[in-house]
């Protein structure tokens, strides 16, 4: 009796562990939730400790207007039971852009006379009208003929298109949330990931993108996709759609600059978003809630950040 005895409570004792260490097994799972009301995601895993840990990541629009707030309670939830948070830059790089952009328009005058010696510098490749334009808009215009393109396209890229403004989008408005609560927020790139996308590719991919942003400020009739096209599928919190629209406008605007627009995609976004599959899990083990935004292209598509961390077996 003794030995049946013995043997029951070793296998009571086998099962009891084999139970343990499959709940276990099961625990380790790292989960994925899209909320259907915002372009929000939550990912629920766990801590080095074992413990329930959660990532929220909030897809941005970078340009936008008063129909984006009151931000849904799913946000408010998320940003609020957050004790960290992450921005595409942190604040210090934030705050010290001016100064490495100084720093690049001095390279972008020597890549002039050197990167790009062969090329005529602006206003060659722009039409009479754009450069018309430009005179009206553009305080000391003929400054910015002494550097690459990239340089006056930011400029313009600060004029807003469409009634949409960068002040009015979520990064901007985070941003302020957490300066003015005094709540620090680290960043998912370096500050150089930004800078290289800014300055990125050859002369004529460079004169490109400013043509196109003189074209959607000037003509915006013209544009087959346009901002607003995104705006409105955003704000519909479908990722197809966003991804749709994306997808066309990409394809419409880099039709015959395919090669390097390919390279330029790898770089601002492909690069990037496996980094953040890989820091994603070490934000998960430091345990409790981390709140991330970043650009809605970064979580969306087959290169997502979400889809490198299956590819490495961190996420479900």
């Amino acid at each position: 009796m003794k030995k049946n005895l013995k043997f029951v409570f070793l296998s009571f004792f086998v099962l009891f562990i084999f139970a343990c260490n499959s709940t276990k097994v099961e625990e380790k799972k790292t989960v994925l939730y899209k909320y259907p009301d915002a372009m929000l995601w939550r990912i629920d895993g766990y801590d080095k400790r074992g413990k329930p840990a959660t990532v929220y990541c909030l897809g941005t629009i970078h340009y936008a207007d008063e129909r984006l707030y009151p931000w849904p309670e799913c946000i408010d939830e998320a940003f609020n039971s957050a004790k960290r948070y992450y921005g595409e830059l942190s604040g210090e790089d934030v705050n010290s852009v001016s100064k490495e952009v100084m720093s690049m328009l001095v390279k972008s005058a020597i890549a002039l006379k050197t990167t790009h010696k062969n090329e005529k510098p602006l206003p060659e490749g722009l039409t009479k009208k754009e450069i018309e334009y430009l005179e009206k808009n553009v305080d000391g215009l003929k400054n910015y003929y002494s550097f690459e393109p990239w340089v006056l396209n930011i400029v313009l890229s600060q004029f807003g298109n469409s009634g949409l403004y960068f002040e009015k989008g979520y990064d901007s408005y985070i941003m302020q949330k957490l300066d003015k609560r005094k709540i620090k927020y680290l960043g998912m790139d370096v500050l150089q990931d930004q800078l290289d996308v800014l300055n990125y590719g050859s002369w004529k991919f460079q004169l490109h993108n400013l043509k196109n942003t003189l074209m959607e400020i000037m003509t915006p009739e013209k544009i087959e996709v346009d901002v607003t096209d995104l705006y409105n599928a955003y704000l519909s919190h479908d990722e197809n759609k966003v991804l749709a629209v994306m997808k066309k406008s990409m394809e419409l605007e880099y039709a015959e600059l395919k090669e390097e627009y390919t390279q330029y995609v790898e770089m601002m976004l492909n690069a990037r978003n496996q980094k953040w599959a890989k820091k994603i899990p070490e934000l998960l083990n430091m345990g409790g809630t981390t709140f991330i935004y970043a650009g809605c292209a970064h979580f969306i598509g087959e290169a997502s950040t979400f889809e490198y961390m299956r590819k490495d077996g961190t996420l479900e």
